[in-house]
Formats: structure tokens, sequence, C-alpha cells
């Protein structure tokens, strides 16, 4: 990168930081193509407790199945049968429509590495794709995370590149970074506590007097911010406020003063928070002196 690009980038960092609200934003196009969501459910997963439902056919009847439900208690949704345990009702009631359950597939073996890589590539044999990796590769394969996986069987053969993560969460907060909680639809756009839209900060000193024995000069400095959130929840606002500053500025020889001068009109103001019950108020008027001297 040339270094006039790079301070040109910088610069615009910099304006975005202060100003973030003058800088365009673009949104990416919301993705229009299918998501294909696979759940692995690893280890001693019984189907006959989801939707391969086996009760028993009574209290006397010597090795049931399933021992944890009657056969008559069996439930249906449209035309799929569940288990009558957690919450498998409320599921399959309000999915049931949008549902194709197929039991009674033959995995060739009782080995639990051999019966998953064989669930998901068809084969037994180590080195075949998974189809959720079949599938990214020929619908997304050009999309920066076109195969997102958190474990299970998840080889690809090469045909697409995976992000394996071991939080989805937080995959959530990447792709809703202005989100207080990314899981919580209520507060999508919230802003950030203590963040405001805009603010300015300025500081400009004037040399009175420059010579070749001394320097004496002046300071004026100025400081907005918009209103904040005051809690995570966005229920209360620091209101805005503008500080003015001052300094003095004084050198002879090996010697250097200054003066600093911190809200000059005594704004009475906010300057940061952690809840509604802790918030703390920005500092009086109040003048700092340094004097130094080089060796």
């Amino acid at each position: 990168m040339e270094r006039r690009d790079f301070l040109k980038l910088a610069s615009s960092a910099g304006l975005a930081l202060a100003f973030p609200s003058l800088i365009p934003s673009r949104a990416e196009a919301a993705i229009d193509g299918p998501l294909f969501v696979f759940i692995h459910a690893d280890g001693g997963w019984d189907p006959t407790s989801l939707c391969d439902p086996k009760g028993f056919l009574s209290e006397s009847e010597e090795n049931p199945m399933n021992k944890s439900y009657a056969a008559a208690d069996i439930g249906n949704a449209g035309n799929i049968r569940f288990a009558p345990v957690g919450g498998n009702q409320a599921f399959f009631e309000k999915h049931h429509s949008k549902l194709l359950v197929v039991n009674g597939i033959d995995t060739e073996t009782n080995s639990h590495d051999s019966g998953t890589r064989n669930t998901w590539s068809g084969r037994l044999g180590e080195g075949w794709p998974a189809l959720s990796a079949l599938i990214a590769s020929v619908v997304a394969k050009s999309k920066p995370m076109a195969f997102l996986t958190a474990g299970g069987y998840d080889y690809t053969a090469g045909l697409v590149a995976p992000t394996r993560t071991g939080n989805l969460g937080a995959l959530t907060r990447l792709a809703y970074p202005n989100r207080t909680d990314p899981n919580n639809p209520d507060i999508f756009g919230q802003r950030q506590r203590n963040v405001p839209e805009n603010q300015v900060n300025l500081w400009s000193r004037y040399d009175l007097i420059a010579n070749d024995t001394h320097t004496f000069g002046a300071a004026l400095g100025m400081m907005y911010y918009d209103d904040r959130s005051a809690n995570l929840t966005d229920t209360v606002t620091l209101p805005s406020f503008v500080r003015w500053d001052g300094g003095l500025y004084y050198r002879r020889g090996r010697l250097d003063a200054l003066v600093y001068l911190e809200n000059l009109f005594d704004e009475d103001y906010a300057i940061s928070s952690i809840d509604e019950f802790q918030i703390f108020r920005g500092a009086p008027f109040n003048a700092r002196a340094q004097v130094g001297l080089t060796f």
C-alpha cells in the first residue's frame, strides 16, 4: 500500500470514529438463497424418545423397547407420530407441516464413528465429504462463510472451505455488531452504553510571543458529546454537553511551564455511567500547572 493511500485510509477511519453519522454506510445485500441447517445428535440418542415412538403395551409387558410411556400415549401431529416426552408435543405441533421424518435407516454398522460417516456422507469409508459440504459447494461456494460448522461430521474433501467455531453465539455478535445482546431481537439497533452518535474534540494553540529567547502562547479547546445511553437497556439518557478548556504555555531556555484550565464555564454534565444508578459527573472548573527544567 502506498503511503498516501494509507494516510487517506487512516484519516477516513479517524473521521468515522468521531463522526460516524457522516460516513455513509453500505448495507450488504441480504442472502436470498436457501439456508440448510444440519443437526448431528451424537452419542446414545434414542429415536424412540423422539420421532420413532415405541411405548409399552401394558405395565406387565416384559422388556418393552421404551418404558418411559405407554403406546396409547403416543402423540400425533399431522401424519407424524412422536413420543410424549419432554417438549416433543409443542415442537411437532408447531413444525410438523414443514417436517419429513424418515425412520428405519440402516447405517450398516454399530460403530459410532463409521455410522456417523455413513449417515452424513453415504459411505462407511473415510475421505468422503459430508452432504452439508456438498450442498454448500454448489449453492454458495463463493460466499465468505458458505459452510459453518460447530462439530459433527464436517469433512469437505476440499470442495468448500469450512468455518469452524465452538461457539455459535459468537457468530450472532459478528452478524449484529450494534446489538447489546444479539440474541434479543427486541433491542435490535439499540445504542451502546456511553457511545454518542457524534462527538467533536477541537484544540488550537496560538503563540503570542515566539522568538529566539522565549515563547508564550495560549490555547483554547472544545469538547462536544451527543446524548448517550446511560445503561445497557437504553432506558436512561445522558444529555449532550459542550465543555470549553483553555491553556497557557511559556518557555524560556531550559524552563517549560504550562497552566491547563478545564471546564472554563463550569458546565454541569455527566461524562459517563455504568447504569442509571451509577452516573459519573464531569469535573467542575479546575486548573492544573506544570513546571519543567531540562538538563
